[in-house]
Order: C-alpha cells, then structure tokens, then sequence
C-alpha cells in the first residue's frame, strides 16, 4: 500500500509540473505559491538525477571479484648428496682455512679427507662458493685485506720499549700507544709477598707483558709481497696419486686436474 501511494503522489506531482509548464506556455502568469512548488519540485527532480547517477558511478568503479587461486605448491626438489657434502665443506673451510680438518668435519672419511680436501679446493665450483662465503664473511665483520695486513705490519714492527716510561714501569694500558697495544697477546699480574700465613705482607706485583708472534705475522707480509715461497708437502704415492681413491673419487680429480690445466692455458 505504501508503495502505491508514493506511485500515485508522484503522478500527482508530475501532473501539477505539467499543468503548470502549460499555463507559462499560454502565456499565464503563476501565483507566488505555484512558483515556489515548481522550484522546490524541479530542485528534487535534480538531485534524483544525481543521486542515481553517483550510483552509477559507484558500479562501474568497482572492482571485480579477485578470484584467489589454490596455491601449486612444488614438489621438493630431491636432495643431491654429493652437492649437500661440497657445501658443507665449503661452510666449514673457511672456519680455519684447513682443508683436511674441513672435510673430515663436513662428514668425508678421516682415512681419505686430506685427499678429498685438495680435490675440492682444485674444483672450480668450490672455489667460486669459498670466495663467495668469504666475501659475506668480510661484509659480516667489516674488515678487509688492507686492514689485515696493517694489523700484521704493527705486530711485525711492534717495539715493546714504548709500553714501559722511563722508569722501566709498564705503563698504565690507556697511555701504551695503539700501535703496541693492538700487538699484546695478554698481560699478566702476579702479586708479590713476603712472610708465610698471617704475616704474610704483600710487597709488590710484576707484570708480564706477552706479544702476538712477529715470525708468523713476518711471513704472511713476506708472501703477500712475493718474497717468500710457500712449501707445499704432498703425500701418498707419488707413482700413483690415485692410489686410495674410489673410482669415483679418480675421474673428479682427473676432471678437476684436467680442468685447472686448461684454465692456465
């Protein structure tokens, strides 16, 4: 019903419009109050015609139903021993630069990780993965070739003299120059006393003062300069170098030797 007779009072209304346009075209005046209903009429004419077409507009700027398809997850991928083994080996030589120790730790035979050691480390793959770890490990820790080897300079060249005034009194550690400090290994105090049990009277201490070793640090300078040759020992049969190797074993080295050969050419 309620309906039906805002249809009807609509109809109404547009009937009223019309009869009043068509007395304006008869060339009638309209009264005051007939005026003011055609203006409030034709004012709500116009904002229905914007009410819907601002829901028009709303439509076509909405955005369609996203349809989010079922994830395909990938079957995993099978695990390739031999390439789980290089990597760990590679994880673990750069720890201490041993590649004896790092295979045996990466899970290679004690019997053959010396061997399997210098075969890694003669494969270029390992090689490009070694100085890609150890590129991280340099970012990891900020520090760079220059550094190090500034480091080995100060040890090489340190001069313990200036630890001690002259007095022969060690110094109190804030006024040992940085160059002599950076090369202590550590500094020991031993107190001194006199007497036993209660009359023990302490007289004194001594300090030891003990620097990292100026040989090995001489030597890293000396082969970073080219004035040193390093030895390298190699065991096993030199007749038959493959002697204790798998067959396996024997074709990668040989690749490998194969390999680095041609790369030198």
């Amino acid at each position: 019903m309620q309906e039906n007779s805002i249809d009807i009072a609509d109809f109404a209304k547009k009937q009223r419009f019309t009869a009043l346009v068509q007395k304006m075209k008869d060339g009638k005046a309209l009264n005051p109050a007939e005026i003011k209903w055609l203006e409030r009429y034709q004012m709500a004419k116009k904002k229905q015609k914007e009410a819907v077409a601002k829901q028009v507009d709303v439509k076509k700027k909405r955005k369609p139903d996203v349809v989010v398809k079922p994830e395909v997850k990938e079957p995993a991928r099978a695990l390739d021993p031999k390439r789980e083994l290089r990597e760990r080996f590679c994880q673990e030589y750069i720890k201490d630069l041993n590649a004896t120790q790092a295979a045996i730790r990466a899970g290679y035979s004690e019997k053959t990780a010396c061997e399997q050691g210098s075969r890694l480390l003669a494969n270029v793959k390992v090689q490009e993965r070694i100085s890609e770890l150890k590129q991280a490990q340099q970012k990891r820790i900020e520090i760079n070739a220059d550094e190090i080897l500034t480091e080995c300079y100060r040890i090489a060249t340190s001069d313990v003299a200036g630890a001690f005034d002259e007095n022969g009194c060690l110094k109190p550690i804030h006024e040992i120059p940085i160059d002599i400090r950076r090369a202590i290994s550590s500094i020991e105090t031993l107190e001194e006393f006199v007497g036993t049990g209660e009359d023990r009277v302490s007289i004194g201490h001594t300090r030891k003062i003990k620097l990292w070793s100026k040989d090995k640090n001489i030597e890293t300078l000396l082969e970073h300069l080219g004035l040193l040759t390093k030895k390298i020992n190699i065991s096993g049969n030199l007749n038959n170098p493959f002697e204790n190797m798998t067959p396996a074993e024997r074709v990668a080295a040989m690749r490998a030797a194969f390999a680095a050969g041609k790369k030198n050419k």
